[in-house]
């Protein structure tokens, strides 16, 4: 996997399991993670303020045989030593198959997030909070600094669906293929508005740098903007 960072100027790079950092600008590596063994989808969660962490969805970890397994993890880094500040499990969704005889079994997170697009998980302005489809059919809420699960908001979509805070991170807002806005408060789970806004489905969510508006586009081929203060 390979990703670049927000302003060009970092390469972030995993090869057999080793996840490295380079300077673009002076073409070295600035973050040396050999011993840490990681690799999954990657998200990348910058704040001015908090400076830049890693995430790390789903990371692979080698054993004393050199092997590597699947984990049930989700992990956070500092960008700047690689040190791990926390890691969560979050299981896999339940699924029934008829090869079971549709007994009950959980399926690998691996196998669940081949589907997810990192960037549709988000950190809150404030840098507090962590927000992505973590888990079939529920956005995931994470404290930052702790990791622990703060709220799980059901919802009826599945697969993927974009997501933005709105900047007082106050509030949670998803779009999919059902075609709507869901306006959420993150820390109760209650849904404030729904707003029909792409018939044909969601496929991206913004909001304004002063905050007043939200911008949606759609596979419909338009984009709408919407009054933020309906929100409230």
């Amino acid at each position: 996997m390979i990703k670049t960072t927000q302003t060009g100027s970092t390469l972030l790079g995993v090869m057999d399991g080793r996840f490295s950092e380079f300077d673009l600008s002076k073409d070295e590596t600035r973050l040396k993670t050999s011993d840490i063994d990681r690799v999954g989808f990657l998200s990348i969660l910058e704040d001015n303020k908090l400076g830049k962490n890693y995430l790390l969805v789903n990371p692979l970890k080698r054993n004393q045989m050199r092997e590597y397994s699947n984990t049930e993890l989700i992990q956070l880094l500092d960008a700047q030593t690689g040190k791990l500040f926390w890691e969560k499990v979050i299981p896999g969704p339940d699924i029934y198959s008829a090869a079971d005889g549709f007994q009950k079994s959980t399926q690998s997170l691996s196998s669940y997030l081949k589907t997810l697009n990192p960037n549709h998980i988000k950190i809150s302005p404030n840098g507090q909070w962590i927000a992505g489809p973590l888990k079939q059919n529920a956005i995931i809420i994470l404290n930052r600094e702790s990791g622990r699960i703060i709220r799980e908001i059901p919802i009826k979509q599945e697969g993927r669906f974009s997501i933005c805070w709105t900047i007082d991170s106050k509030r949670l807002i998803h779009g999919g293929n059902d075609g709507r806005l869901h306006i959420w408060n993150p820390f109760s789970g209650i849904e404030l508005l729904s707003i029909m806004a792409h018939p044909q489905g969601v496929t991206s969510l913004a909001v304004t740098p002063d905050g007043s508006k939200i911008v949606s586009g759609g596979k419909d081929g338009l984009i709408r903007i919407w009054d933020a203060s309906s929100t409230y």
